[in-house]
């Protein structure tokens, strides 16, 4: 019995037990927070992809506004050979090259964007942009072609963004990277507005870098192919962009439209279409003869060469004490001494945090000066990857040195970070202040096209950077082992982004002059002026009618420093032309240099210039004249006959 009762407390006990054990109690709330952090990330993620489209939204109405559908020299040499790809040929045929038939063996033609290379034309332009330009023929039409260049532009903005996200985790500090590369007032929207390679050769060479800055983990095989594909197009599309030693294959391939191109055209893979603007690089080389005319400006300023048949040795080693200056002023009228003075705090922090970020700017950046420094004349164009660079060191200088106090008091203590921060934020606020009052004096504009979208940026840039570091190390000061940086990037990115927004939308109506309809109107104008089959004569004194005219009117022409270079008059390739059916124009106006003696060599020769049309100076650009200098001469048109001369072909044609 007592072990009954015994067996029986201890089911109880353990019924009890169980119950104890199983009984449902208050049910624990689950914890918020893994859904709030995923929240906050997805607002912040939202909040930085509206900002980012409203601002680039802003920058393509404004920059489309001030697209230009005049061709100078470099967009024509891109567009034939583009067209010419595209009819499944790299060599370009030119009836005027035909007709006449005395070329010299080896020549400039095509307003020096072709070379005549005996009895062949090739392009003397590496292919990769040409491709670009092709595709974008096949897709969208020549009509959309001028929305190529602002297309790669956004892109390079973009690759900026995805870049310095990838150095530093930050997508609010690609976005002040980008915003500072569109708003500094460098000019660089320019080669946004018509066909130039230089934007596109930077957007593959972002491509490549961005597959190979250093992640978790170790770089594959498929990033390191498409990293050295892109630098190679890249190179495909400008000679001096593609150089690197990794990822071998990918840049081979990268390479290969270019290294296939020299070996049809020079023979050689390795020697570029260009090689000539290099040959004459050492100081032990002869240099050129002075020329007629200048080569100068870009695009309407410069004038061909005729000193010799291939013109080049535009890169001299003697070039760079008058060129340096020039190019530094480029960049000092782009940021200012404040800017200048971030970007160099800027790659001091990066030495010392991020040593990946100063190898990608620091290197390039005074490499490209150095070698650009060496071109026969200063031009923005060519250092527009330094105008890419700078602004990342800027943030750097920003927002690194902010992120650089933390790390000190991480490693050193908050008695060591916070005097620091302390007298950071002193010198932040003391050069917002100098800025603000004009002790920091400002550099003068370049060009009155910089009041476009950067005008006014660089005083508000001056002030806005340095009262952001200076609040950042404010709050280091208070509490060192804080992080700032996260809250201070985006507020910095909104800033901008809402100044640059702004900026954008005031000048979108400020609409380039010659656009699609001014394009198609002056292609009608010209039409209704000349008989069907034509070949035009005119001066680059004027612009560049030449190029125009036979792009959008689909008429040949030329310039008279052509016929000087090729040691022929304007009488002799008359002759030529009359004899083939061709019906020879001069286009010229009275501030030409060589107007009078053109007329009076054919004068002299039998030949009947008959002025056909006086053009009223306000409508110059409906026979695609844009004279840089004499836009109050109106342009004349002469038709060039030569009645007995013709009478006799009319009687026996020449077959």
């Amino acid at each position: 019995m007592d072990r009954r009762v015994s067996r029986a407390d201890r089911r109880r006990a353990d019924r009890t037990t169980v119950r104890r054990e199983t009984r449902p109690g208050p049910v624990a709330a689950p914890s918020r927070m893994p859904a709030l952090l995923e929240n906050n990330a997805l607002l912040v993620h939202a909040a930085f992809v509206v900002l980012t489209s409203i601002f680039l939204f802003a920058l393509w109405r404004a920059v489309e506004a001030r697209i230009t559908w005049y061709l100078a020299v470099d967009q024509f040499g891109y567009l034939q050979f583009a067209h010419d790809l595209l009819h499944g040929k790299v060599f370009h045929d030119w009836e005027p090259a035909r007709i006449m038939g005395v070329l010299p063996k080896r020549t400039d033609v095509l307003a020096q964007t072709y070379v005549w290379d005996h009895g062949r034309m090739y392009c003397r332009y590496s292919p990769g942009f040409p491709m670009l330009v092709a595709g974008w023929l096949a897709l969208f039409g020549d009509a959309r072609i001028s929305f190529l260049n602002p297309t790669i532009y956004l892109g390079l903005l973009v690759m900026a963004i995805a870049c310095e996200w990838r150095l530093s985790g930050s997508v609010w500090r690609g976005l002040v990277v980008a915003v500072l590369i569109a708003l500094c007032p460098t000019l660089m929207y320019w080669w946004s507005l018509t066909l130039t390679r230089d934007l596109s050769a930077h957007l593959f060479g972002f491509i490549g870098l961005y597959q190979l800055i250093p992640r978790k983990e170790a770089l594959t095989l498929r990033r390191a192919v498409v990293a050295g594909l892109a630098l190679g197009f890249a190179g495909s599309i400008r000679n001096a962009a593609g150089l690197a030693g990794a990822a071998a294959a990918g840049l081979v391939l990268g390479l290969l439209p270019t290294l296939s191109y020299n070996a049809l055209t020079t023979g050689n893979p390795f020697r570029p279409t260009q090689g000539m603007e290099i040959e004459s690089f050492l100081p032990s080389t002869p240099a050129p003869k002075p020329g007629v005319g200048p080569r100068v400006g870009y695009p309407s300023l410069w004038k061909g060469g005729t000193t010799s048949q291939v013109q080049g040795g535009g890169l001299r080693l003697e070039h760079f004490p008058q060129t340096a200056p020039a190019e530094w002023n480029f960049v000092f009228s782009g940021y200012g001494s404040v800017l200048i003075g971030l970007a160099a705090l800027g790659a001091i922090v990066a030495l010392v945090r991020r040593p990946v970020l100063f190898l990608l700017a620091v290197p390039y950046a005074v490499s490209a000066f150095l070698f650009y420094s060496c071109w026969f004349k200063p031009d923005r164009r060519y250092i527009i990857g330094i105008f890419t660079m700078v602004p990342f060191l800027v943030t750097e200088g920003v927002l690194g040195t902010t992120a650089l106090l933390r790390t000190i008091a991480m490693r050193r203590g908050d008695d060591v970070a916070r005097p620091i921060a302390a007298v950071v934020g002193l010198i932040g606020l003391a050069v917002a202040l100098a800025a603000w009052t004009g002790a920091i004096p400002l550099p003068q504009p370049p060009t009155a096209d910089a009041q476009f979208l950067s005008k006014g940026v660089l005083t508000a840039l001056q002030i806005l950077l340095p009262v952001a570091l200076a609040l950042g190390a404010m709050a280091a000061a208070l509490d060192p082992s804080r992080r700032v940086v996260p809250i201070l990037a985006p507020a910095l990115a909104l800033v901008l982004v809402a100044y640059g927004t702004v900026r954008a939308n005031t000048t979108r109506f400020q609409r380039a002059p010659f656009q699609g309809p001014q394009a198609a109107l002056a292609r009608e104008t010209l039409r209704r002026a000349l008989e069907p089959r034509s070949v035009v004569i005119t001066s680059e004194d004027m612009g560049r009618p030449a190029e125009n005219i036979e792009h959008y009117g689909g008429v040949p022409a030329f310039y008279l420093t052509d016929l000087t270079r090729w040691h022929l008059k304007a009488s002799s390739v008359s002759t030529s032309f009359l004899a083939a059916g061709v019906r020879p124009y001069l286009l010229i106006d009275r501030s030409v240099p060589e107007r009078d003696r053109v007329l009076a060599d054919l004068a002299e020769h039998g030949f009947r210039a008959e002025r056909v049309l006086q053009v009223d100076p306000r409508r110059n650009m409906e026979y695609f004249v844009a004279a840089p200098y004499s836009r109050d001469v109106g342009c004349e048109l002469f038709r060039i006959s030569h009645p007995k001369w013709e009478e006799l072909l009319h009687r026996w044609p020449v077959h």
